[in-house]
């Protein structure tokens, strides 16, 4: 047997990429788990994305592995109506929606966990809250996505998809967590 030695940058990584997979002893192997990805700001004052991420190929390669996805971001508003929206996939297509007509500054945050259920499968959860001078709104929402393909690279994104043109959105900071359950 023969042992490989990395330097620290490698081993991160093949970590991150998850080119590092372990085994039990026994026939399991596993990917570790972590952060895969953390964004900065991005801001919209018209409608379009936000921040997006790639999801590379075979990311999700067995069932029961999670990505879990949050974020945080601020919106400004003197003209009341808009919206985010969390979409996920090849094209991408629109997990859920975060409307609400409001005309106050607000703080946002986005909490999702996918989870692979099938080879073309994952079931989601959303946790979207709110805070603003008028209180604090929570939204959730979950549900299955179908007809996936995990072996091509997916998209993760938000986007404005409802905005005044003297209004901005913008997310600050986000992270994209990897973890098998």
């Amino acid at each position: 047997m023969a042992i490989e030695i990395y330097s620290m940058d490698q081993l991160q990584t093949l970590i991150r990429t998850g080119e590092l997979p372990f085994g039990t002893g026994g026939t399991e192997t596993y990917k570790p788990t972590g952060m895969i990805h953390s964004g900065a700001v991005g801001s919209r004052s018209t409608v379009g994305v936000i921040v997006t991420y790639t999801l590379p190929a075979n990311t999700l390669n067995t069932d029961r592995q999670k990505l879990r996805i949050a974020a945080f971001g601020q919106k400004s508003s003197t003209n009341g109506i808009w919206a985010v929206q969390f979409r996920y996939g090849t094209g991408p297509g629109v997990l859920t929606t975060l409307a609400l007509a409001d005309s106050s500054f607000g703080n946002f945050t986005f909490h999702v966990d996918f989870v692979r259920t099938s080879a073309t499968a994952m079931d989601f959860d959303i946790l979207i809250r709110e805070e603003r001078a008028a209180g604090t709104t929570i939204l959730s929402d979950n549900g299955q996505i179908s007809s996936l393909d995990f072996t091509v690279d997916n998209t993760i994104d938000f986007n404005a998809s409802v905005i005044n043109a003297s209004d901005s959105l913008a997310i600050l900071t986000y992270t994209i967590e990897f973890l098998n359950i």
